[in-house]
């Protein structure tokens, strides 16, 4: 089988690339072994995209241009993958959309930081703003010195993604569901050979797993650690992402 690139790892970075890829009329095909629940950064993370981060508040290099461009290509993947699901399913029971549009309750954790998103908000931040009910969160939480409002923000449903463009590429037979072996892999100046496949190149896109490969071992891995909890808070309302310190992330059911 003959092919452009072998993609080895389909978490977010795997996922996108292969999708653009292949939107531009290049073939691939994509290793990734069955799919392990918390095991990576992509099947871990929250999906929040933020415009705003840090202690000083500052906004995402190119936030004005990222967000817009997010909302599009989520939006545009989403309806291939709906598409593709409801060949499938009846059409009563078309599958979440991947982002929704969100607030963070940014919730200060001392003065300074009020005075900082303050300062933000005063120059003209397309992002921040003031609550128009700064008491509404007080029967959960405690905020002495009160909370700022970033907006917009995204949430992403990057489990659902991950899982739906998964059963995309194995209806096309563009997966190989199993762990990538480096033994099996043979490297020549004109392509490469894995297993019965023949590619130009392969691309790794397996994130922590790279830090053990023998290809890269001369990089200079600095690998981040996090970490999450899936709680259930009965009275909590689930429409903001909730930020003081940790963040707070709804879920769902």
């Amino acid at each position: 089988m003959r092919i452009d690139y072998l993609i080895v790892g389909q978490g977010l970075s795997g996922t996108w690339l292969s999708y653009w890829l292949m939107l531009g009329g290049v073939s691939v095909m994509v290793v990734d072994g069955p799919m392990a629940n918390g095991s990576s950064a992509s099947s871990a993370s929250s999906g929040i995209i933020n415009p705003v981060t840090g202690r000083r508040v500052a906004e995402t290099w190119l936030a004005d241009t990222l967000l817009p461009f997010a909302l599009e290509a989520y939006g545009a993947i989403g309806a291939l993958l709906r598409e593709n699901l409801l060949e499938a399913r009846s059409k009563t029971d078309a599958p979440t959309p991947l982002i929704a549009a969100t607030a963070i309750c940014d919730f200060f954790t001392a003065p300074d930081r009020q005075l900082t998103f303050e300062k933000k908000a005063n120059q003209g931040s397309l992002f921040l703003s003031w609550p128009t009910h700064p008491q509404a969160w007080q029967q959960h939480l405690h905020y002495p010195f009160g909370y700022g409002i970033i907006q917009p923000a995204y949430l992403v449903q990057v489990q659902a993604l991950l899982i739906q463009w998964r059963q995309y590429l194995a209806k096309k037979q563009l997966l190989l569901n199993q762990p990538f072996n480096a033994a099996s892999l043979s490297i020549t100046s004109q392509n490469i050979q894995y297993q019965d496949i023949t590619a130009k190149a392969i691309l790794f896109c397996d994130g922590a797993w790279a830090a053990e490969s023998s290809y890269f071992k001369n990089v200079p891995f600095a690998l981040n650690k996090g970490e999450a909890l899936v709680v259930e808070i009965p009275d909590l309302p689930q429409t903001n992402i909730l930020k003081k310190g940790l963040s707070l992330v709804p879920l769902g059911n």
